[in-house]
């Protein structure tokens, strides 16, 4: 697990993006991005969104963090089995371990 350091949401390339989860419209609220073969080809990455209605999406600060394979099957597996934790991990948890373990 490796964060990534100066991220911009714009230098992702949409191909790859795989999933996006949103938890839903509330006050608050949180996004999670998992994308394959970024930074580099073979890679894994998860990126977070979260913000108050105050703001949108777009005023969002997010953080990027590059994942083993092995790594990213834990982290996925982890938020699965939590009762507490972002309402856009638990979504996207699923869609994580299925395309990973393909």
């Amino acid at each position: 697990m490796k964060r990534i350091k100066n991220f911009e949401i714009n230098e992702i390339p949409i191909w790859k993006i795989v999933a996006v989860a949103t938890s839903d419209p509330d006050y608050e609220m949180d996004r999670t991005i998992f994308v394959e073969h970024y930074p580099d080809y073979g890679d894994y990455c998860i990126i977070k969104g979260f913000h108050c209605s105050c703001y949108s999406f777009d005023d969002t600060d997010w953080e990027a963090t590059q994942y083993t394979r092995q790594q990213l099957i834990k982290l996925a597996k982890s938020w699965l089995g939590h009762e507490y934790g972002f309402d856009s991990e638990k979504l996207i948890a699923p869609l994580i371990i299925r395309q990973v373990n393909d």
